[in-house]
């Protein structure tokens, strides 16, 4: 009876959007009117759990943006499950048959497709949008059958799996939030060719000026994509953000447990730096931190603690005083733990989402330049930067010492932050969508 049951539903979906799509077309209806207002964003697949700074952002953004709009639909590239948030709440619903299997063959030569793109093999997943039939028609589908009025691609490649929805209903605005510079961070973070970064840059930059709005998260990253062929009109900047409510008061049980469990004594100062150990920048941080930053603490005879939090860490820089937990399921807790964050990125691109959950938490930060890029915040002031390995172990020791600049530094930065909850931020987003689809009309 559930299996009679179960294709009767299926046929039914299958017809219902047929019926629909054909209405649409025939009617050349521009853009799905409804009384349940929406938007969509499309994006990456490993969202949960929310683990690190792309799905943070992401999933933080939907949240907040549910309050301002009935639901929110995220759309990934996972091919069985789409989610939808609806006043701060996510539930996880399944797609009917059509949408799964539909298009769902690729083309044989797809391997060779993804490398005549410039990406090299482990950052090829940002592709896979423009030659996934598949996506693209999941994509369709909800437009068809649950009616959004705005399409955020987050990562600039998702907007090629807004292509069908966008030529069947060609007033849903497009908007794309570029995390990073995509062909200039992989450019360098893996020394690719000239002809590569070229390929990577007409891919990106081609996305970004097809949409109505492109999305920076920092002015540095807005002047650059400007000069790398995006109209100025065509961009606006909305930073990063931060939970400000998680990091509200201190979690005394919490904070008490992980020092215990980690054999904290109470005099330990403890140096903080997290997000996902493998990545390379990061892995590069990690490599500093243990191999140029402690060993130069210990020769001064700081007796610190270095704390590793992230998922896929290597062993290979475990030690006594260096302590690598691994995934954890709140992060919160672990950085109220430490009595110092260090950034000592020398890589990458964006902004750091970690230095502005760092200053909400009310810890101090040395950071490089690069590190901090993007950031808006005071040297001296609200975060310490320096270059060099030996500058910054001077400014752990410093800190060590200084409990008063420790104090002063970390209240500058938790007010700086205040301006970066994601609920703010949301409204900057809403702000957006209404221009766009104002300027439709015009």
């Amino acid at each position: 009876m559930k299996i009679f049951s179960r294709l009767i539903n299926e046929i039914y979906e299958c017809c219902s959007f047929a019926l629909r799509l054909a209405i649409d077309v025939c009617r050349r209806v521009k853009k799905p009117i409804t009384r349940i207002r929406r938007a969509a964003i499309v994006t990456r697949k490993d969202l949960f759990p929310v683990n690190h700074g792309g799905a943070v952002k992401i999933v933080q953004t939907a949240k907040s943006l549910s309050h301002h709009y009935d639901e929110v639909l995220v759309i990934t590239q996972s091919c069985y499950n789409y989610y939808v948030f609806s006043k701060g709440e996510v539930h996880q619903h399944t797609y009917p048959l059509i949408a799964r299997w539909a298009f769902k063959v690729q083309s044989i030569d797809h391997n060779r497709l993804l490398r005549s793109t410039g990406f090299p093999k482990c950052e090829q997943w940002m592709t896979l949008p423009f030659f996934d039939s598949n996506f693209k028609f999941r994509v369709l589908y909800l437009a068809v059958q649950r009616s959004f009025e705005v399409m955020q691609a987050e990562f600039s490649p998702f907007v090629y799996a807004c292509d069908w929805a966008s030529r069947v209903y060609p007033d849903l605005s497009r908007i794309a939030v570029e995390h990073n510079i995509e062909f200039m961070r992989i450019g360098a973070t893996y020394n690719l060719s000239a002809s590569d970064i070229q390929k990577m840059k007409k891919f990106e930059i081609k996305a970004c000026r097809s949409c109505d709005r492109v999305v920076a998260v920092s002015e540095v990253d807005r002047d650059a994509l400007i000069q790398n062929g995006v109209e100025a009109s065509r961009m606006s900047v909305i930073p990063l953000g931060v939970d400000l409510s998680e990091y509200k008061n201190l979690d005394i049980e919490a904070v008490s447990a992980i020092r215990q469990e980690y054999g904290f004594l109470p005099d330990d100062f403890i140096i903080m730096f997290h997000g996902v150990l493998c990545y390379k920048p990061n892995y590069d941080a990690v490599r500093l931190l243990a191999q140029e930053i402690m060993p130069r603490l210990r020769s001064m005879g700081c007796s610190a603690k270095c704390l590793l939090v992230g998922r896929y860490p290597s062993t290979e820089f475990a030690a006594s005083d260096i302590i690598l937990t691994g995934a954890v399921d709140r992060l919160s807790p672990f950085i109220q733990a430490a009595d110092v964050a260090v950034v000592p990125l020398l890589d990458g691109g964006g902004t750091r989402l970690k230095i502005l959950e760092y200053f909400a938490a009310g810890v101090p930060v040395i950071s490089t330049a690069k590190g901090a890029e993007g950031i808006k915040a005071e040297s001296g002031k609200d975060i310490l930067i320096e270059d060099s390995m030996d500058g910054i172990a001077g400014l752990i020791n410093e800190l060590r010492a200084n409990t008063a600049i420790r104090r002063t530094i970390s209240n500058n930065a938790r007010q700086f932050v205040q301006n970066f909850g994601w609920d703010r931020l949301a409204e900057d987003y809403c702000l957006l969508y209404t221009e766009v689809m104002q300027s439709k009309f015009i």
